[in-house]
């Protein structure tokens, strides 16, 4: 009794393998990216060693540190720079209306300090009640 395997059931033909991968792109492509990439990397570590200087060179000097009047004096330029290239104009017109007010502004700050002034005399009798 020798059993003879049993037959195959019919069904869809097996697919063939898939072919090898070949190379799609050209070797060069790959150098190419490579090489943006480093030259993109130096830019940024360059842009990066300008900041730190200019921005050492500007705000840790001994005549900055010592006045601090001359922060806004530097930083006000190029804001207003910034707002004329984006076309941001409201900055730009409220600087010079609020320059229109700054003669008066001692005025008020005159007539707002008489207010708070107290002489020693009365501190002292509000202290010892």
């Amino acid at each position: 009794m020798n059993a003879s395997p049993p037959s195959p059931t019919p069904g869809p033909p097996a697919e063939a393998a898939p072919a090898p991968a070949v190379d799609s792109y050209p070797w060069g492509l790959y150098l190419h990216v490579i090489v943006v990439s480093f030259i993109g990397g130096f830019a940024v570590l360059g842009w990066f060693l300008l900041y730190e200087a200019l921005n050492k060179l500007i705000w840790d000097n001994a005549f900055v540190s010592g006045h601090t009047w001359v922060f806004p004096v530097i930083c006000l330029p190029f804001s207003l720079l910034y707002d004329i290239i984006g076309f941001r104009k409201y900055k730009f017109v409220g600087f010079f209306r609020a320059l229109r007010y700054l003669p008066a502004i001692p005025d008020g700050r005159k007539r707002r300090k008489a207010h708070f002034r107290v002489s020693d005399r009365e501190v002292i009798k509000k202290i010892s009640r």
